[in-house]
């Protein structure tokens, strides 16, 4: 799932001398990257001491993910404690994800501003080079206080380009972070938005039960068995119950059974005022 939380803001150009426009990834004028921070691998080279192992916040699939520091004003790199933290994120050479998946996820990232979802600092396409610099989040991720998962970051892998237009079909190969891909996704490579319905659902089903995405969370669709062992039965049961089943319907295998957003969104907000009153 996508990992990185955290308070939104603003994406500014950086106006630093230092920093140097890659020459390998061209972003015109109304592309999200051209409101991104463009860092030369020597920035993130001196932001991270070289990539220090001391640095290192943790290792996903794709890479390795290190702590650095940056000018708040100018972006340009600076000693550890000065400055503002990033979290940067690279990619190992054996990757099988390429620059079309990289730069997905940067034209995506790119448009979201949010307070529940981490902002896309910057990135460096130079030479050979697929980084990512996001805001740093020293609470770490929602996995990480779910699972206590020793590292406090690990990487999106969800980012892709989509179908165009009225298209449905993905033409490059299925990726996705384990247990959250619809099933008609990685049976057909057929992207809908009830994917993405697909995807909440499981996300709701771990925030309920404090484990990790699996099939074992659609084994036994049973409220008592779905909630947390570790609240021992201290929460509202009925909105319990109410946020389960709506996690299930998102999780239904027949795509045509589940809601959408919309129907979510109106559940949710039902359940939060059944709560309050």
């Amino acid at each position: 799932m996508g990992n990185l939380c955290g308070r939104s803001a603003e994406c500014s150009v950086a106006a630093s001398s230092s920093f140097h426009a890659s020459s390998s990834f061209h972003a015109d004028e109304t592309s999200p990257a051209a409101n991104l921070n463009s860092f030369s691998l020597n920035d993130l080279q001196l932001a991270t001491e070289n990539f220090n192992w001391n640095s290192l916040l943790g290792e996903g699939s794709f890479g390795r993910i290190y702590k650095g520091w940056i000018d708040e004003e100018t972006f340009a790199p600076t000693k550890p404690g000065v400055g503002i933290a990033v979290a940067v994120k690279t990619h190992k050479s054996e990757s099988h994800w390429g620059r079309n998946e990289w730069q997905a996820e940067v034209t995506y990232l790119g448009r979201l501003h949010h307070e529940n979802i981490i902002k896309l600092v910057g990135y460096c396409a130079e030479s050979d080079s697929k980084i990512l610099v996001y805001e740093y989040m020293p609470g770490g991720s929602l996995a990480n206080h779910l699972f206590r998962f020793r590292a406090k970051l690990s990487d999106f892998g969800l980012a892709r380009n989509g179908p165009t237009g009225d298209e449905t079909h993905v033409l490059t190969r299925v990726v996705g972070t384990l247990g959250f891909a619809a099933p008609e996704y990685l049976a057909t490579g057929h992207l809908t938005a009830k994917c993405d319905v697909y995807n909440f659902g499981v996300l709701l089903l771990e925030l309920i039960s404090g484990r990790k995405a699996g099939s074992h969370l659609h084994e036994k669709r049973e409220i008592p068995r779905t909630m947390d062992a570790r609240l021992e039965g201290r929460y509202p049961r009925k909105e319990a119950k109410a946020v389960a089943a709506l996690a299930f319907r998102c999780t239904h295998a027949d795509p045509g059974r589940r809601p959408n957003m919309a129907e979510v969104l109106t559940a949710l907000e039902e359940i939060k005022q059944s709560k309050d009153t």
